[in-house]
């Protein structure tokens, strides 16, 4: 929804009914209004379908409702990879910086600028001067995050860490001798 210049916020059906009307008046034609099953919009005003913005909705659900790392990682697998599944035969959903910072499950909203910047999260300016972040992109991270933290290693005592490391085939670069080419 837009803000009115008080601050309030704008109707959509009154939107639309300014949208209807500005049309009219440049065209003289009656616009109609739409018909049949009315689509919903996760984020701004571009369409999605029906079946996606369930999926977003039950993706969005499961990763608010712990930070990052608390999380069981195939229940995550399954939601997010099926709206990510969904989303890429939508257009570009944006979502800000408060709600990446949400879906990521992180506490500073920093976080999602970094990767922007970094290039990991695809971002646009938007009329404000604002930064928005693309959904999928958003997604993806919490994702392959959540994938990454499911291995754990917390679990693990100073013991166990010591006996992998014995009964690891191989050695670490830094304990090879170091083998200098002949001249």
């Amino acid at each position: 929804m837009r803000r009115r210049r008080d601050g309030g916020r704008v109707p959509r059906e009154a939107q639309r009914a300014t949208v209807r009307r500005l049309l009219r008046a440049s065209e003289g034609a009656e616009v109609p209004r739409p018909r049949g099953s009315r689509r919903q919009c996760y984020t701004g005003p571009m369409s999605v379908a029906a079946k996606t913005v369930k999926a977003l909705r039950a993706a969005e659900a499961l990763l608010h409702s712990a930070p990052q790392g608390k999380l069981d990682s195939l229940a995550v697998e399954k939601h997010v990879r099926k709206a990510l599944r969904l989303l890429a035969s939508e257009e570009p959903q944006w979502v800000d910086i408060g709600a990446a910072t949400r879906l990521l499950g992180v506490l500073s909203e920093e976080t999602p600028l970094v990767l922007a910047r970094l290039g990991l999260l695809r971002s646009r300016p938007r009329d404000d001067g604002q930064i928005e972040v693309r959904l999928d992109d958003v997604l993806y991270r919490r994702l392959q995050a959540e994938g990454l933290l499911g291995f754990g290693g917390e679990d693990l005592t100073p013991e166990d860490l010591e006996l992998l490391h014995w009964e690891t085939p191989g050695s670490n670069p830094w304990e090879r001798e170091q083998i200098r080419p002949s001249a």
